[in-house]
């Protein structure tokens, strides 16, 4: 040791690196007013314009580059994904991204975000509503027995329309839809199986000592157009409710899928 020299003195000096600058708080502001806070991704891939916990990236992946043009807000999860550096997959461009945040923008701009959120309570019950009708119309095999029944001299079992005689039987608003298309399909569904329901009382009798029932044999030969024109409109009323039924379930989860 040198004398008259502190031992601390001999100790290496590291330069410190100065400290990342932050993002100028009214790019920050600007970014998290256009977006919402809705991620981009989550709006591209699968049209969420929830608000969602997330960060303000960098697109070009230049963390020191702050310009508005190059930020975008974007959920946790996805943030991870677009920060990984696997090889795995092609990450996301620079254009994409920027692509994918104009049309968040305009969204944001149209205020579909609003609407988006306050359908929320409303497609959840509609979903609940949705589940109980197809529950309902499945019971005792109801809708399957009906596409394929033949009401032209067969006798049927009255208990395979339980889920349609009950269906017409509902009343009040916690069997209707909130989703005004969806319920305007539910009561073309209402009339039908009405429709049905009707003519199967007056065109079809009991038959035997059970639950059956059927058009009546002896029209066949003594009645040929009665008979004909019984078995023509069951059948054109039992399709319609299959149609309109079908409809409806088509039409509802394409509208209140997640």
């Amino acid at each position: 040791m040198i004398a008259g020299v502190r031992e601390e003195c001999m100790v290496p000096m590291v330069k410190k690196k100065a400290p990342r600058k932050r993002i100028a708080a009214k790019h920050e502001t600007s970014v998290l007013v256009k977006s919402a806070r809705r991620c981009m991704l989550c709006f591209h891939l699968n049209g969420d314009l929830t608000e969602k916990h997330g960060q303000i990236a960098h697109l070009d992946g230049n963390r020191s580059n702050h310009a508005e043009a190059n930020l975008g807000f974007i959920c946790l999860p996805h943030h991870s994904v677009f920060d990984s550096t696997t090889r795995q997959h092609k990450n996301y461009t620079v254009n994409e991204l920027k692509r994918l945040r104009a049309k968040l923008y305009k969204a944001i701009a149209e205020r579909k975000h609003i609407a988006a959120s306050a359908a929320t309570p409303g497609r959840k019950a509609d979903r609940a509503t949705l589940a109980a009708l197809v529950e309902l119309m499945g019971r005792n095999g109801c809708m399957d027995w009906l596409r394929g029944a033949n009401f032209a001299g067969w006798s049927f079992d009255w208990k395979r329309l339980d889920g349609v005689e009950e269906f017409v039987s509902r009343k009040g608003p916690q069997y209707e839809f909130i989703d005004r298309d969806v319920e305007k399909l539910r009561m073309v569904l209402d009339d039908a199986s009405r429709r049905l329901i009707t003519l199967l009382a007056t065109e079809t009798f009991p038959v035997g000592n059970g639950d059956r029932q059927g058009i009546p044999e002896e029209w066949e030969v003594e009645q040929p157009e009665r008979f004909k024109k019984a078995v023509e409109a069951i059948h054109a009323a039992a399709d319609k409710v299959c149609g309109s039924y079908d409809k409806l379930v088509r039409t509802a989860r394409k509208k209140f899928s997640p």
